[in-house]
């Protein structure tokens, strides 16, 4: 408790000298925002020492800022954790990035709450799919009692609609309001430009029914047979493209884990694996061009083939078009 004082004590005159820093641009101050919770947050001034639930969240803050490694504190866990070869551009980029303050060195759930107050920061920013978590926890507690304001913020559960919302409330926090209206217009111009090209397609083939996807998120990382996305992340791409995610014809609320059994039984036309540099498991090595073999009956918990030969695997159908393997 001696210690959790002395650090609150040091937050308190740290956040005293930043804000004689930044006394010459409160233009705009204080000013209220609405992030992505529907939450109502209030800035006293404009933010200085940002910290970082999810490291991947400086990939936003990279087209908003010419240096965001001077508006942070500190993060949860550094981005080398997930993106290796980004995290060395950006290092090379900013060297300051290497001496970033970190609570840990791999992804927890749980915050320390001492440590990230120990760091001082003015803004704290979650992702959205933390926010029942958050909210009403006793690290909220005490970031509201201290005044220290925080923004869920989404690029993940539903990219299409909220990257341009999360985009433009950090604009709005961090005075970079033209930036995010520039990038904003540059997705909104690539949408559009996919969207034309999708219709041209539609004219031209005349396509009967849409294609079926497999959404595999991260193959041969955490189980063999098959992370997806139901109706979020990758699944609003794919229903932006026209594709039918064979998700959807699980029931709202069931697992994002499919099995061997499931995917056979609901065969792909198109499966698109998320890649990454991960540490373990190398996806689903190489698909076959053609299948391989057939399977007439594949009763439920009779098959153990991994998922590296599902695509030449269909149940009860003579097909001899395996699925199209993409990687994201």
């Amino acid at each position: 408790m001696r210690h959790l004082a002395i650090n609150l004590l040091c937050w308190i005159s740290l956040l005293s000298t930043t804000a004689c820093w930044a006394a010459g641009s409160q233009a705009g101050f204080p000013k209220q925002l609405t992030d992505l919770a529907g939450r109502q947050v209030t800035l006293s001034a404009p933010p200085l020492r940002l910290f970082l639930t999810q490291p991947r969240q400086l990939y936003a803050l990279a087209t908003l800022l010419d240096n965001p490694t001077e508006h942070l504190a500190g993060w949860a866990y550094p981005l080398a954790v997930f993106d290796p070869s980004m995290a060395q551009r950006f290092t090379t980029q900013w060297p300051a990035l290497a001496q970033l303050p970190t609570l840990s060195h791999a992804p927890t759930p749980q915050l320390d709450s001492e440590a990230l107050l120990n760091l001082a920061p003015d803004l704290v920013l979650f992702d959205l799919s933390r926010a029942s978590s958050v909210e009403g926890s006793p690290l909220a507690q005490l970031l509201d009692e201290l005044g220290i304001a925080y923004l869920f913020i989404d690029f993940n559960r539903h990219p299409l609609e909220n990257t341009p919302k999360s985009l433009a409330l950090l604009g709005e926090a961090l005075n970079a309001t033209p930036r995010a209206n520039r990038m904003i217009s540059l997705i909104e111009q690539r949408l559009a430009r996919i969207d034309q090209g999708l219709a041209e397609l539609r004219l031209t083939e005349h396509p009967t029914e849409p294609p079926r996807v497999l959404i595999n998120v991260a193959p041969g990382v955490k189980v063999d047979c098959c992370r997806t996305n139901l109706r979020n992340g990758l699944a609003d791409l794919v229903a932006r493209a026209g594709g039918e995610n064979i998700a959807d014809a699980l029931t709202p609320g069931a697992s994002a884990t499919l099995s061997n059994e499931w995917v056979l039984s609901h065969p792909p036309d198109v499966v698109i694996n998320t890649a990454g540099q991960w540490a373990a498991g190398d996806g689903m090595q190489r698909l076959p061009k053609t299948s391989a073999r057939l399977a007439t009956n594949c009763p439920a918990g009779s098959i153990s083939t991994p998922f590296s030969k599902v695509s030449s695997t269909r149940c009860g159908t003579a097909s001899t078009k395996a699925p199209l393997p993409l990687w994201h």
